[in-house]
């Protein structure tokens, strides 16, 4: 079944529908099909090589490119995992804990926020967990291709 676009909110339905999921709008012939929209964007596209393709130049190039697109994550990896450190320390800093006039209730306040914080700790201290296996991982993948990249370049300057 083909998708169309519609003209005036750019949702996308099935060319069987009449009315516009998004808006409402009445589908008017000439239609806009997706599929024209993919070829175009793959005529457009730069054609990747294969490495069997590439010239050496081109093939260490590429492989100096992988190593900086993983530099790159690495740095906004870097950039969200102090944010979190910033938001776990948030977590036990005093502010938010309404002071009371009777002693009694300023420690049941303090209580409840802390017991609050805890959860909002344990939260972020997930998310903070899973940011630094991604940051593993690609350090990871960038030892690899920097590996791949030295092998590459020993093979083929000899």
């Amino acid at each position: 079944m083909a998708k169309i676009k519609c003209k005036e909110c750019r949702a996308v339905a099935e060319e069987t529908e009449s009315y516009c999921p998004g808006c409402g709008a009445i589908f008017v012939a000439p239609f806009i099909y997706i599929d024209d929209e993919k070829k175009l964007a793959q005529a457009v596209a730069p054609k990747t090589k294969s490495s069997e393709e590439m010239s050496v130049e081109e093939h260490i190039h590429a492989l100096d490119e992988k190593c900086h697109d993983i530099r790159d994550e690495l740095v906004k990896l870097r950039h969200d995992i102090n944010e979190k450190a910033n938001e776990c320390m948030r977590c036990f800093t005093a502010a938010g804990i309404a002071r009371a006039k009777e002693f009694d209730d300023d420690i049941a306040n303090i209580l409840y926020k802390r017991k609050e914080n805890l959860e909002d700790n344990e939260m972020v201290f997930n998310e903070y967990k899973a940011i630094l296996e991604k940051i593993e991982t690609k350090l990871n993948s960038l030892e690899s291709a920097k590996e791949e990249l030295e092998k590459y370049k020993k093979n083929k300057v000899k």
